[in-house]
């Protein structure tokens, strides 16, 4: 014999959890995000990584937040 209870929970588990997983989707839309226009006053430069043929890597961190980079110079011409 097969619980009814049991499955009818689980369901309902099933459903609360991808209830949820829908309103964090819909914050996450709702919210407006606005693009960072980064200048180099922004990052903290430190030393080379490499170099190829378009340009320059650096090691760089963003200062308000820490995060480490990789920061690409390119050629101008």
């Amino acid at each position: 014999m097969v619980n009814q209870n049991y499955y009818s929970q689980e369901t309902a588990e099933n459903h609360m959890a991808e209830s949820d997983a829908h309103d964090k989707m819909d914050i996450l839309k709702s919210k407006k995000f606005e693009p960072k226009n980064w200048t180099i006053d922004d990052f903290e430069i430190g030393k080379p990584l490499g170099r190829g043929k378009f340009g320059h890597v650096y090691l760089a961190r963003e200062k308000k937040s820490k995060f480490i980079i990789a920061l690409k110079v390119l050629y101008k011409k």
